[in-house]
Formats: C-alpha cells, structure tokens, sequence
C-alpha cells in the first residue's frame, strides 16, 4: 500500500510540474495520462450488480449528480489498478455462446456480467490552473463510453473506433481532488472480427490558454505542379475567454531533415468571446520531397499564435506531400510489397 501511495503522489507531483511550466510560459501541455487507473466489472442489465449506477434520483437530470461509480466520492480502492491501453475481454474465459468472429470470448449480449467495465482515475490540477482550458482525449475506448468528471455527466461516444475529446475545464477542483470516471459497455459488437473491450488505446491530458488552435483545427493540403507544391493551410482559432481577444498567425514549414523551407503570417485579426475563427494561409516549397509508401517523406508545419510579441499557443502538424494516387494502385502497390515474385520489378 505504501509503494501505491508513493506511486499515486508522484503521477500527481509530475502533472503538478508540468503544469506549472506550461503556465509559465502559456503554451499548450499534452500529458499522457495512461497510468494509475482504476478498473471493475460491472453488469450490463442489473443495476445492482452496476454498483447501483442510475438508481439516484436525477442522477442524469441535475449537475454532478453522478451515482454509483460516476460520483467523486465513491470508494474504489477495492478496485484492481492497471494502466491503459487496456482490454479486459482478452482476460476473460473462452465460451461455446462466445461469438465466433469475436475470438470466443464471454462478452456481448449473453454475458452481461462480462460485457460492462468502469475506470476511474484522479487528476491533480494545481490551482495555478485556473483560467486554463483542460480537455481530455480519448484516443480509443470499445465501446460505449460515458465520461464523468467530479460527478458531472460531460460526455457520450457510441462508437469503439472513434477518438474523441471532453473540454472538462469548468467542472475541475483546482488546487483539490479530481476523478474521471468512465463506463464502457462492450455489449455489442461493431465488425466481425476480434474488437476486445475497455480503453484500449492512450488518454491525454492537454491544457492550453484561452485562446488556442481548436482541437483538429489544422488542416494542411499541398497541390504539386512540376517541382513546386502549393501547400495551404487551414487552421481554426478558438477563444474560450470572456471577452473578444485579437491574434496573429505565424507557420513555419520544415522538411524531413528539419531545415525550414517556408513561412508565412497572417495579419491581427479578432475572435469574440466563446467563438472560433478560420483563417487561411499559403506557402510553396520548392523541389519538395515526395511521400510514398517507399520514402515516407514527412514535412511539420509549425503554427504559431501571437497575442502582440506573446507566444499563446503553438501546436505542429505533420504531414506528406505527393502528387494525386490512385487508390487502386496504391492498394495494388501495398499487396505487391509482401507479395512479389522473385526477380520481380514494378514500375515507380
């Protein structure tokens, strides 16, 4: 028990120092957040065997009336730790009622016991971060999920192949406890294969000022004509501040060797308070270095927010440059990357 306290206080004294540097300086953090979680089974059809999740009177119709596990204070200590990635139908027993295309396993709908799985995790968020934006990233959870914080229902993704994200900044305890819970039910299946059940992929923890590049808010494109490629840019600007803010725009594009080959700004523009704004951008590499399935070549355009001289966010986008492919042939090049014939030569 004391090895698990020290662990829970330095996961807790490394995100606390994380913060503090992003808060010196404005700039956005990204942490993963993959240890130090907490798991149990619950039950898909009895809510008694779901720790009685959803037996609280309004416990969807009010703020942070999350019941059973979604509640802050309930006690999971009794749970298992583990750390995700995290998939607990591979742990389970094989079953002759098991789905065939699904490996076998006892989980989906004829095995509710087995088809339900709660995490819980606390945050340590110093209470230096107030006014900061905090969203967690879920890159993959099978399937169902439903995330809570401090109690308080933020978010629903149905499907087990979508990464998604939750602004959780205005239900956050700064400078006290946190909890993130999430119910995940893997009860049906999506494909028909193997899909395995839980968080299954990596968790972020990023934080940003309030004014920053939205989440998936860049967006590069190149068109290449000859020995010269187009690139544009699009990138969307959110501010979650209480007033309207004033920004400008600075991109700089880098080759796979990291030599800049490229910049461009954009002019002071504004963005009112709890709004987003896009704004465009053209830059040209000569003689650019083409992405293929042979010579990956990768290009990082580096964009930058300014607030007058201050830096306020600054996020990279890597990317490729190639000319139009035709998706039959690249399948057709991939297939013959495993597959070719001994003295075998394809064309370029």
């Amino acid at each position: 028990m004391a090895q698990l306290a020290l662990r829970s206080g330095l996961i807790a004294l490394a995100l606390a120092i994380v913060g503090a540097q992003g808060y010196a300086d404005n700039l956005r953090e990204r942490t993963r957040i993959d240890d130090g979680w907490r798991f149990a089974l619950g039950h898909a059809n009895d809510p008694a065997k779901d720790f009685d999740h959803g037996m609280r009177p309004f416990f969807f119709g009010k703020a942070g009336y999350g019941d059973g596990p979604a509640a802050a204070d309930f006690e999971d200590r009794p749970w298992r730790r583990v750390d995700v990635p995290h998939d607990w139908a591979v742990e389970l027993p094989f079953s002759e009622r098991g789905s065939s295309q699904h490996g076998m396993k006892a989980v989906g709908r004829g095995f509710p016991e087995n088809s339900v799985g709660w995490y819980r995790r606390e945050l340590a968020i110093p209470a230096a971060g107030k006014g900061r934006r905090f969203t967690l990233e879920f890159d993959g959870v099978f399937r169902d999920s439903v995330v809570w914080v401090n109690g308080h229902y933020l978010n629903r993704e149905a499907s087990g192949y979508s990464g998604f994200q939750v602004d959780i900044s205005d239900y956050l305890n700064f400078g006290g406890r946190n909890v993130v819970a999430v119910r995940v039910d893997a009860t049906t299946q999506e494909g028909w294969w193997y899909e395995g059940a839980g968080i299954y992929r990596h968790v972020w923890l990023t934080q940003t000022g309030p004014l920053h590049v939205a989440p998936h808010g860049s967006f590069v494109r190149a068109t290449v004509n000859g020995d010269i490629a187009d690139v544009t840019v699009d990138t969307t600007v959110r501010n979650d501040g209480k007033a309207g803010d004033h920004f400008a725009l600075e991109h700089e594009l880098r080759d796979p060797a990291g030599r800049v080959v490229a910049r461009a700004s954009e002019p002071a523009r504004t963005v009112a308070a709890d709004a987003t704004t896009d704004v465009s951008a053209q830059l040209r590499v000569e003689s650019p270095l083409l992405w293929s399935l042979d010579t990956p070549q990768r290009y990082t355009l580096t964009t930058t927010i300014k607030r007058g001289a201050e830096v306020v966010d600054r996020i990279d986008t890597p990317f490729g440059i190639r000319r139009r492919i035709d998706a039959w042939l690249l399948a057709h090049k991939r297939r013959s990357r495993w597959r070719r014939p001994a003295g075998f030569q394809s064309s370029p």
